[in-house]
């Protein structure tokens, strides 16, 4: 909403530009006064704002001085005067989206709800009459009348009503505000700052956390009223219109334009074009009930934020300062609002029958995975779990940028991969595995056709790239019984003819039946499956689900993938790429090709590659000459070491077509002549 105009104050000129500080629990609001001296005349029209916006009990102005709390009659006041400009505001909106009016006379009613605001005294009371008539005609009789119906006289008689109903019927004059001194400040120490749309994000460290502190704010006042008020404006639209949109991403994008074509009625001067679309952003997030998500959501060094509970505040793993607490206090609405969302996404329950669900949320602005988890599985409320996923999916050159791998080992991979051997990538919850995954399955030919099951989708879309991909969603494990059970399409996979199949995540015996029962069927396949070693993994598939030794004779790569956590940051790193062989009892053995060297940090190799058990497999099923696999992981090196001294000036797209460049001339012409290329052709696809 346009802001008033500024008075002169003791100690400096007042803009109307205190930082609102508002405390969920308590359902205070705070106005930090930069000026010496609080008076809260000059904060009417902030408070007035604010409580047409939130739900507060107790409000307060904080200056040097101290905080001065406003009295019963004063914030009877203001929360009198919120509702009626709200009323009238709200009027003039709908006046708007019918045609009555036009953007000139919006804008002019808007400012004037905000001067009358502006010259509240805080002394009502006259002689004769009702007092609560007097303090209104008291209010109202400093705006010049006209012959003509004026913007004022328009808003004095939008206001009057509402005034008269929401005042008591006893006016008194102010009792004296309530001064609370300053104690007990604590000492915050900045480590980090950046923004994130319209919010500054500062990661605050103090002696009486542990953890670093995440905090979200406005980057200014002015910017956060302009927020909040678009929010409301574009919530009031949707109504009046009753538009029908098909998922989040349409919902998100339509409110966002609708935002932007409105903005300019609430501010006079255009904002920069990044400012401007901050602003929408937010507002079309808070207008579908997740303005308390919004940094969660959008921020890309977010990994995953947790809520324990309702009434609580969120956690959160950052990119950077790994585990952060947060100011982001989330009430049982806030809650509800998400749920909703995902529930509308997906179609799934969440009851007293099925209390729990994981399901995707996406947009142009973040791709998530949520857990949630509800009474009376949880028993202090509704727990939720939100993973993020990168907007641009991070590459297997980003992998050796992080060092999560080296060059030496991404070639040995994606060498195995491009012959089709079964992957398992093995690792704990939150180690990397997933991105692991879709860094290798972004690598492939061109002319695979690839096939995805998986319960959340977390693969990367790829039809845009020109390749072939098929991505199906079964249900996931947490909606009970379904048709959609991924051993089910499974078995469906062997009549789609896939080149390779990514299976997600293995987590039952059901899923473990449903791997084999694809290796067995001569399908090829790359999964994620959670233990805390290769061994572990064994000992998972063989004990829990019930595999036999035969069965497990299908594996072969295994990588197992882990998480290093530290106050400063996450490392993941791959520390073991193995293969599975057989004693001569007849027993599983892990042995390792290449294993994480903690004093070099490297992944060093414990024997050549090319005489590991996988890559024999493939010199037989090609076949294959010793020096000719040699060649073919020789230039995979080469490719990797070249591309990456490219990186920063790759896109994650000229990354793909590099690879499908690549792909194409080395194994373009080992299709040809059933033999592994030439040097010459090998020189050629660098």
């Amino acid at each position: 909403m346009s802001e008033g105009p500024e008075s002169a104050e003791k100690g400096g000129s007042c803009s109307m530009n205190c930082k609102a500080i508002f405390s969920d629990g308590s359902k205070t609001l705070t106005l930090a006064c930069p000026l010496g001296a609080a008076k809260p005349k000059r904060c009417f029209s902030v408070l007035a704002f604010w409580n047409m916006h939130l739900d507060l009990r107790r409000m307060a102005i904080r200056s040097a001085s101290g905080t001065r709390v406003l009295s019963g009659f004063s914030a009877q006041w203001v929360r009198s005067y919120a509702y009626a400009a709200r009323r009238a505001a709200d009027g003039v909106y709908l006046k708007l989206f019918s045609g009555s009016f036009g953007d000139g006379q919006v804008r002019g009613l808007l400012e004037t709800y905000a001067r009358l605001g502006a010259i509240y005294d805080g002394s009502l009371v006259g002689s004769g009459g009702s007092p609560r008539d007097l303090a209104i005609r008291r209010i109202l009789r400093r705006l010049p009348g006209t012959e003509k119906e004026a913007p004022e006289d328009v808003a004095k008689k939008n206001l009057l009503p509402p005034l008269r109903r929401a005042l008591p019927d006893a006016a008194c004059e102010p009792d004296s505000a309530e001064i609370e001194p300053e104690v007990g400040v604590p000492v915050w120490k900045e480590l980090d700052a950046y923004k994130v749309g319209p919010l500054s994000i500062r990661i605050l460290e103090t002696p009486k956390s542990a953890n670093p502190v995440y905090s979200a704010s406005f980057l200014d006042q002015r910017t956060a009223r302009l927020a909040f008020e678009l929010a409301h404006l574009i919530r009031l639209r949707s109504r009046f219109e009753d538009k029908y949109v098909r998922d989040f991403r349409a919902l998100i994008d339509w409110r966002t334009r609708c935002a932007e074509s409105q903005i300019r009625l609430l501010c006079a001067e255009r904002l920069p074009k990044e400012a401007e679309w901050a602003v929408c952003s937010h507002a079309a997030y808070s207008s579908v009930g997740l303005r308390k998500y919004y940094a969660l959501l959008v921020d890309d060094r977010v990994n995953e934020f947790y809520l324990d509970a309702p009434q609580q505040k969120a956690y959160l793993d950052h990119e950077v300062w790994n585990r952060c607490t947060t100011n982001i206090h989330l009430s049982e609405k806030d809650v509800e609002h998400f749920v909703t969302h995902l529930r509308r996404e997906t179609n799934q329950r969440l009851d007293y029958s099925t209390p729990s669900m994981k399901a995707d949320l996406s947009c142009s602005d973040f791709s998530v995975r949520a857990s949630i988890d509800a009474f009376p599985l949880t028993r202090d409320g509704t727990a939720v779990d939100v993973r993020r996923y990168r907007r641009v999916p991070m590459t297997m050159l980003d992998l050796i940028a992080n060092k999560t791998l080296n060059v030496e080992s991404a070639s040995f991979v994606l060498f195995c991969y491009a012959f089709r051997r079964t992957i398992s990538v093995v690792g704990e919850p939150s180690s990397g595995k997933t991105t692991l995954v879709n860094a290798i399955d972004v690598c492939a030919p061109p002319w695979w056709r690839k096939v995805t099951v998986e319960d959340v989708v977390e693969s990367v879309p790829q039809l845009e790239h020109g390749r072939h991909q098929i991505r199906i969603q079964v249900d996931p494990l947490e909606q009970g019984p379904t048709s959609r059970l991924k051993s089910l399409e499974t078995t469906r996979l062997l009549h789609r003819n896939p080149t390779y199949v990514l299976l997600g995540e293995v987590q039952t015996a059901e899923h473990s039946r449903a791997l084999f029962q694809a290796l067995a069927s001569g399908l090829r396949v790359i999964h994620t499956v959670h233990a805390k070693s290769s061994e572990g993994l064994i000992r998972r598939f063989m004990i829990q689900h019930n595999v036999s030794k035969e069965e497990l004779k299908s594996l072969e790569l295994v990588i197992l993938i882990r998480n290093f956590m530290g106050f400063r940051g996450l490392w993941r790193k791959v520390t073991r790429i193995s293969e599975l062989t057989f004693d001569g009892e007849d027993q599983p053995v892990v042995n390792d090709i290449f294993r994480y060297d903690f004093e070099s940090g490297e992944l060093v190799p414990l024997r050549s590659a090319s005489e590991s058990e996988t890559v024999r497999r493939i010199m037989e099923e090609y076949p294959l000459r010793r020096e000719e696999v040699d060649l073919v992981l020789d230039s995979y090196k080469r490719f990797l070491s070249e591309l990456y001294s490219k990186r920063g000036r790759l896109a994650f797209s000229d990354v793909v077509k590099r690879f499908d460049s690549f792909n194409a001339k080395i194994f373009g012409a080992f299709l040809e002549t059933n033999r592994a290329p030439s040097r010459e052709a090998v020189a050629g696809a660098k």
